[in-house]
């Protein structure tokens, strides 16, 4: 798995994350996923994979604990809801952009814990979803080779 950022020097993922996928399709409006997660990257692979917009970019700000995350998250649905879509997604129109910016600001600004910025670190997702293509290559040609089912429970009797 690639180092992008997420990892303390023993490779455990360090804290809890609130994270934002922004997927967005040609000119239409960007969709935003809103979430919390103890693997952001494991929980990007899952998103990526029923998003039918294509993933652009996902944002995350670490906090110490779960509950910690989970609040800032809860506060973030509770200030975003002028844009809510469908359960934890929405839909920005592009010229509602610098409004929607300012909800999320203004949410992290009541949210603030020391030693830990209110800053989204970006994480390439592109390397992600090259990484997640590759593993599913490497499973499908792994499988194509495996015996059958049948094949394995006839060799346990």
């Amino acid at each position: 798995m690639p180092n992008i950022g997420l990892y303390d020097d023993e490779g455990r993922i360090r804290g809890a994350y609130i994270y934002l996928l922004l997927c967005r399709d040609g000119d239409g409006p960007v969709y935003v996923k809103v979430g919390m997660s103890t693997d952001p990257t494991k929980r990007l692979h899952s998103l990526r994979l029923g998003c039918p917009v294509t993933p652009r970019q996902f944002l995350t700000i670490r906090r110490p604990s779960s509950a910690t995350a989970l609040k800032v998250e809860r506060a973030l649905h509770s200030g975003l809801q002028r844009w809510v879509s469908s359960g934890e997604w929405y839909c920005v129109p592009i010229d509602e952009k610098p409004e929607f910016n300012a909800a999320i600001q203004s949410v992290l600004a009541r949210h603030k814990q020391s030693g830990y910025p209110n800053k989204w670190e970006k994480v390439a997702v592109q390397p992600l979803v090259k990484e997640a293509a590759e593993r599913k290559k490497t499973y499908q040609r792994h499988f194509a080779r495996a015996p059958s089912r049948r094949d394995f429970l006839l060799a346990q009797r």
